[in-house]
């Protein structure tokens, strides 16, 4: 194989794998209904967010507001969009 055809090989499957991470729900949360992470127990959850690569959306208690991160998976203080977080924790 070429070095540019061995190049966009490594492309394709660095695409796959991000679009693979992208695409997974949180499935820790379907898994053990019992941890807290239902909503809207979510939106008390503390334990910290993940990194990851794309932007969510976690509820802050004190300030009963919905912050940003980057992340994809891990805490169940974690929603899709700001609309989600609002929603699900009542947020005016």
């Amino acid at each position: 194989m070429s070095g540019a055809g061995y190049f966009i090989f490594l492309v394709v499957i660095l695409c796959a794998f991000l679009l693979a991470g992208c695409s997974r729900e949180n499935t820790e949360c379907a898994k053990d209904p019992e941890n807290g992470c239902q909503y809207p127990s979510a939106c008390s959850c503390s334990r910290p967010q993940l990194p990851g690569r794309h932007i969510r959306y976690y509820y802050i208690p004190g300030t009963h507001t919905c912050q940003y991160f980057t992340g994809s998976e891990g805490g169940c203080n974690n929603f899709q969009t700001e609309q989600d977080c609002r929603s699900a924790c009542r947020v005016r």
